[in-house]
């Protein structure tokens, strides 16, 4: 059997986040704006993951999705760039017609990721209404799926672990002096080979 998967990637939609900040954050705006303070904060996420890989290969919107929840500790160290570590469990699903396959798969990562806050690039402003920001780092990523044919019988069951790549971006709206409410979206990345072969 020719091992040709080479690339797993998984997307986590947040559609709900609520960001509670460890630290107070000045209530009125002042003129000058107070100097930067660094603080931590609290995230759990909630939303949709699809699969794409050599199951789907030409799927570009894969129908299947699955929730999944994540929780995500950070530091804003600066203005512009910070660090977070995130811990996301949930689970995948695809079909593929050609092949007459269903998979499912049930995973976990965790991963430690830069932040980097796209406003503040620009100009400093601590009481701002929205906040772009992008992140990017490594991790952890385990799985243990199971491939069945269309017929029910089994076809392929595996565990499934190596380094994932978490890169992405969202949109922080500022509800209060320590609430934000956030729209993410994550693309992970495995380019190892997780033994998943659907050829023969």
């Amino acid at each position: 059997m020719k091992v040709i998967f080479t690339k797993l990637t998984i997307t986590l939609l947040c559609a709900i986040v609520i960001s509670a900040f460890v630290s107070q954050v000045s209530a009125q705006e002042k003129d000058p704006p107070a100097p930067f303070k660094s603080y931590f904060y609290l995230q759990p996420n909630i939303g949709l993951t699809q699969y794409f890989g050599d199951l789907n290969p030409d799927d570009y919107y894969n129908t299947e999705v699955k929730l999944a929840g994540s929780g995500i500790a950070g530091w804003q160290f600066s203005r512009i760039f910070g660090f977070r570590g995130q811990f996301m469990a949930g689970k995948l699903a695809s079909n593929s017609e050609a092949k007459q396959l269903t998979m499912e798969d049930k995973i976990w990562d965790i991963s430690g990721q830069l932040t980097l806050n796209v406003n503040e690039i620009f100009k400093y402003n601590p009481g701002r209404f929205l906040t772009i920001y992008l992140f990017g780092g490594a991790g952890y990523l385990h799985g243990n799926n199971a491939v069945t044919n269309y017929d029910g019988t089994l076809f392929k069951e595996e565990v499934n672990s190596g380094l994932t790549y978490p890169l992405g971006g969202g949109a922080a709206f500022r509800l209060t002096d320590a609430i934000s409410l956030n729209l993410e979206y994550g693309h992970r990345i495995t380019p190892e080979d997780l033994k998943l072969d659907f050829h023969s």
